[in-house]
């Protein structure tokens, strides 16, 4: 997704805004039953897309997660992989996020460790999926990803966002000019306002989007009042 602009000034100003956000956390956090129970898991089956990572004792059903941190790039089999991040907030809901995923993969989410289901999510295909989880009392979240779909294991990245909010004000917006490439998030049916500053007068941006988990609209202008928009 992308914005062409030329900046009349040395700030440039965005905003972008949910579209059915409520709808697309229905289809990709949808919680409950399904979600897959696997084989045995010992890392040590590697395919084209990678193996397993964790390890599941089949006769004690105990789970060794792989302990992973945001941002991981993760592999599995035709079988099962499981993760653990620690540091979070203790008790507070995260969203888990897998993307760039080269076939097609399950997602579940755990509570209290591996001791029961908390969220799946099952799209076709290569499409990314995402799941709502619980961290425990210690600040840690657990997820698995299920590949008994794939053709011979996937690939796939891992993102942990907190539940969104708007960014900025229409009359006192967020200031990235710092920060970019920068994390944003907007609130269902919200808005969120950025500026970035230090840029040549007269010069053409283009503001990009990716990785963007839910549909968005994206808007630039080259006022801070918010008027003259390029989309």
């Amino acid at each position: 997704m992308r914005s062409l602009l030329q900046t009349s000034t040395r700030s440039l100003f965005t905003y972008f805004k949910v579209i059915n956000l409520i709808v697309a956390i229905v289809l990709l956090s949808a919680c409950g039953g399904g979600g897959g129970s696997g084989g045995t898991v010992d890392g040590d089956l590697n395919t084209s897309s990678g193996g397993d990572e964790g390890s599941i004792d089949e006769l004690t059903k105990t789970v060794t997660p792989k302990i992973i941190s945001d941002g991981y790039s993760g592999t599995v089999s035709t079988d099962i992989s499981y993760y653990q991040l620690t540091g979070y907030t203790p008790n507070t809901k995260y969203y888990v996020y897998l993307y760039e995923v080269s076939d097609d993969i399950t997602l579940n989410t755990h509570a209290l460790s591996f001791i029961s289901e908390w969220c799946t999510s099952a799209r076709a295909g290569t499409s990314s999926e995402g799941c709502d989880v619980l961290s425990d009392g210690d600040g840690n979240i657990y997820f698995s990803v299920d590949g008994s779909s794939t053709t011979a294991g996937a690939s796939y990245r891992v993102a942990i966002y907190s539940d969104p909010v708007n960014e900025g004000l229409s009359d006192s917006h967020n200031d990235i000019s710092t920060l970019p490439p920068y994390r944003g998030a907007v609130e269902n049916s919200g808005t969120s306002y950025y500026e970035v500053g230090g840029l040549t007068p007269g010069q053409n941006y283009t503001v990009s989007l990716t990785n963007v988990l839910f549909p968005v609209s994206l808007k630039t202008y080259p006022h801070r009042n918010l008027y003259t928009t390029s989309s």
